[in-house]
């Protein structure tokens, strides 16, 4: 192994980590951070009509449930009572493994986990058939850097990854990561988390995300009819600053659209993202950076940081009527719909923001998307730095891989990961 790659690992990693930089954020009553955000309001791209939801909020309560948090301690025992987030009481989940050597990206369609060990170079990708024992499975060609790895379902990997001159660009790879192709230059603009990638009636799209302004600038939204071989454009916006995520529910036909942060807002296609329908936005209850499909629409965590506009756990409907479930302590960008049944929810800790009861990451779950319990936490590293748990992937055993960033008592970085008994 190559040595002293964890340092560019742990740069790359803290990259990402918060969900863009400048402008991110209201402040307040809507300052931004960092230079001239994005304004209000905004058109939908693609032409589509506009059609902002309506309906009440109905915010659920609860009782505080803190876990015991910990580096890599699952969960824990706490008081309930008092107000700020509240939900259901239970037993945690169990932490089965916890690992601080690698960077989990992803599991694959065969059940392969995909990750990068810190004390290599981060142009090396490694793989393990039980998440927990890692081997040297390829190189990124001419040296590239991987940024992301997102699996197809069709078994084929995408990866987001970074050239020498940082301009990134998807690779692609058919055989399991050993072999990789550019297939998409992004040049200054990447993707953010997997969801950035959704796939749905035989064709696969991805959302650009940028952090290089706080100003609002052409989002592509991109498409590929053979497997992410080939790319073409399918629909621009100009009015956002960046492209959070995508949601793809296959039972609606429907293609759900992310899009930050202070001109956000959630858009709905039925026709392949040729046309977008507003169904919620731009702060109207805050932006989704990631949810999950139900019967009614979706369910999904807010990223906002500040009491004026709190972050929760919501539902949106198709038609715009939204309801707050559960009041998360931190923004959240990703959410897991468990194999098995059930959610989980992380909630990030960023340098700025007045949400936060402590200075840690924290995981949630719930049976249901109304009633949560805290099963993971772990404390901020690097106070100037966003800290995070989030839960992308399950392994075939069920177990839940809690990825971490900036997070104490992981590896270089605060990177590492956490695997979860299955609830």
């Amino acid at each position: 192994m190559r040595t002293g790659g964890w340092a560019a690992a742990a740069a790359i990693a803290l990259a990402i980590v918060g969900c863009g930089g400048g402008g991110d954020h209201p402040i307040g009553a809507g300052t931004p951070t960092g230079g001239a955000g994005s304004g209000s309001g905004g058109t939908p791209p693609g032409g589509g009509g506009t059609t902002p939801g309506s309906g009440g909020t109905t915010p659920g309560g609860g009782g505080t449930t803190p876990g015991a948090g910990g580096t890599t301690s699952a969960g824990g025992s706490g008081s309930g009572g008092g107000a700020g987030p509240g939900g259901g009481r239970g037993a945690p989940l169990a932490a089965t493994y916890t690992e601080g050597k690698v960077r989990f990206f992803a599991v694959g369609a065969d059940g392969t986990s995909y990750g990068q060990r810190l004390d290599d170079a981060p142009d090396q990708l490694y793989a393990s058939a039980d998440g927990r024992t890692w081997t040297l499975r390829a190189a990124q060609p001419t040296g590239r850097v991987f940024f992301l790895v997102i699996p197809l379902r069709s078994g084929a990997l995408l990866a987001d990854t970074i050239g020498a001159d940082g301009s990134h660009a998807i690779s692609r790879s058919s055989d399991g990561g050993r072999t990789w192709s550019v297939v998409l230059p992004l040049g200054k603009y990447r993707l953010l988390t997997p969801a950035s990638v959704a796939e749905l009636g035989g064709e696969v799209f991805a959302i650009e995300y940028q952090a290089f302004t706080g100003q609002s600038v052409p989002i592509r939204l991109w498409a590929s009819d053979d497997d992410g071989r080939t790319w073409s454009v399918r629909n621009v916006t100009t009015t956002h600053r960046h492209g959070h995520g995508l949601l793809a529910d296959p039972a609606a036909g429907a293609l759900w659209t992310f899009y930050g942060d202070l001109q956000g807002g959630t858009y709905l296609s039925l026709d392949g993202g040729r046309t977008m329908t507003l169904v919620r936005g731009p702060l109207d209850g805050g932006v989704l950076v990631m949810a999950v499909p139900t019967a009614q629409g979706l369910l999904g965590g807010l990223d906002t940081l500040w009491q004026a506009l709190p972050p929760n756990v919501v539902t949106l409907s198709f038609g715009g009527a939204y309801a707050q479930h559960f009041q998360l302590p931190g923004p959240s960008y990703s959410i897991r719909a468990l194999d098995g049944g059930g959610y989980l929810v992380g909630a990030a800790r960023e340098p700025t923001g007045d949400v936060y009861p402590d200075a840690s990451a924290h995981l949630f779950a719930s049976p249901d998307g109304v009633s949560f319990r805290e099963v993971f936490s772990c404390p901020q590293l690097d106070p100037t730095a966003t800290a995070r748990a989030d839960v992308y992937f399950q392994l075939p055993t069920g177990e839940a891989v809690v990825q971490v960033v900036n997070c104490a008592g992981f590896g270089a970085g605060g990177l590492g990961y956490v695997l979860l008994s299955p609830p």
